[in-house]
């Protein structure tokens, strides 16, 4: 009469364990693919400005000639 229950018992805790372990990683994709974004987008930040610089620069080198 027990064994059913606990059977039941069993499954429900290694469906529980899978739905956690399913959460985990896609929380887990999630931050990565943050991060990512928040690396490119400062990769892209830093290039606009480094293009901005040498174009100002090369503007002042034509200026000063």
């Amino acid at each position: 009469m027990n064994a059913p229950a606990h059977g039941e018992d069993f499954k429900r805790a290694r469906f529980l364990r899978t739905v956690v372990q399913e959460r985990f990683i896609l929380a887990l994709l999630i931050a990565y693919l943050c991060c990512m974004a928040g690396f490119l987008y400062y990769m892209w930040s830093s290039a606009q400005r480094l293009s901005h610089d040498a174009v100002s620069a090369g503007v002042a080198t034509i200026a000063a000639t």
